[in-house]
């Protein structure tokens, strides 16, 4: 290999982990708005404070949840004036266990255009190529945790492509989660693109590095779940947004009343509300679990392996609930205990809680 090929994918391996690490080493600071302006998600909300958010329902065990991404904003000075491969990727758990968090893909484009400073503001909701809001739903509640990382990547082999549109064409309404790409991959004809998929996935070059999230329910000392908005933004302490303000249309302001555009940041919200089209869910989200831990080699009817994963994923679901149901159901008087058995009940398939009504009915009325 000449000497300065050799020197030049030195350098650039260099310029790459120092890029990296400085985005490592970067802070990332999550706020909670109320009517726009920014506190702590640790802080309760204070009791002068009016009614900030009547768009929103409260979070209540037994009622719905919803959290979706509202906007992004890119601050990349690298990408100035490019055309990048961008995807938005999502790991999400309800579980505090060692089990690892499926990732979903949110929005995927190929060629998102940056201007001549490297911006780029961003809605997943309205992706040329594919984008999704959504990072978790459940119809009823039942007090988990929510344990949500974020990750914005620039994919740079640009001969895989093909892969994840592929992929993206087999989703709907919800969310694609990447456990299904290895199945996708294999059900194809040539062999060996299961192994460059992983190289086409380089999750080293991602543009915001990774932020958390951890949300609690009514947990003291934690990170507060509640209705309404709240925003990400890196390289900044919580002390620098003092003064900042969340418009209503989600662009984040300085205390000049200026847009905010020295540094990435995103903004996700959080609602009870129903929503028919994200009912599959959860069992989507345990089919990806399930497929995440299975090394299915053969095999190309993937709409069919999928669809039976999620109805077993569903039954199971159930026959867990059921369980938890049965635990409780003679301490219903104890505090909370009747609140925790109607959400239970809620979460069922409309099968199981059809099937289980007359049991359900006489613990409710005893």
């Amino acid at each position: 290999m000449p000497k300065s090929l050799v020197e030049h994918r030195r350098q650039q391996r260099e310029a790459r982990a120092k890029k990296q690490a400085k985005k490592v080493q970067s802070v990332n600071t999550w706020m909670y708005s109320i009517g726009g302006q920014l506190i702590s998600i640790y802080d309760d909300v204070p009791s002068s404070t009016p009614e900030h958010s009547q768009k929103y329902n409260p979070i209540q065990l037994g009622e719905p949840l919803v959290i979706r991404y509202k906007k992004f904003f890119i601050n990349e000075p690298t990408s100035a004036n490019k055309k990048e491969e961008i995807m938005l990727s999502t790991f999400l758990t309800s579980s505090e266990s060692a089990n690892p968090a499926t990732e979903t893909v949110n929005f995927y484009d190929d060629k998102m255009q940056f201007d001549s400073e490297g911006k780029k503001y961003f809605d997943p909701a309205r992706a040329d190529n594919y984008g999704n809001q959504l990072i978790y739903y459940t119809k009823s509640y039942l007090g988990e945790p929510i344990l949500m990382t974020t990750s914005v990547m620039e994919l740079d082999n640009q001969n895989y492509t093909d892969i994840l549109n592929k992929a993206l064409s087999t989703a709907s309404t919800l969310p694609f989660f990447i456990e299904y790409l290895p199945h996708i991959v294999v059900a194809q004809t040539i062999s060996d693109w299961l192994g460059k998929l992983w190289n086409f996935l380089d999750k080293d070059d991602e543009i915001m590095g990774r932020m958390s999230l951890n949300l609690y329910y009514e947990r003291d000392f934690s990170e507060k779940l509640r209705h309404g908005r709240y925003v990400c933004v890196k390289g900044l302490e919580e002390s620098d947004l003092l003064g900042f303000k969340l418009k209503t249309d989600n662009t984040l302001l300085d205390p000049s009343g200026q847009p905010y555009e020295g540094s990435s940041y995103f903004v996700t919200q959080v609602d009870s509300k129903y929503e028919e089209e994200y009912e599959n869910f959860q069992n989507a989200q345990a089919s990806a679990e399930l497929l995440a831990l299975t090394n299915r080699k053969e095999g190309s009817d993937l709409q069919g392996f999928l669809n039976v994963s999620i109805e077993a994923a569903s039954a199971y679901s159930d026959i867990e609930t059921l369980n938890k149901m049965e635990k409780i159901q003679n301490r219903l008087s104890q505090t909370g205990m009747l609140d925790k058995y109607k959400a239970y009940y809620n979460n069922l398939s409309s099968e199981t809680q059809e099937r289980y009504s007359i049991h359900y009915n006489s613990k409710i009325e005893a």
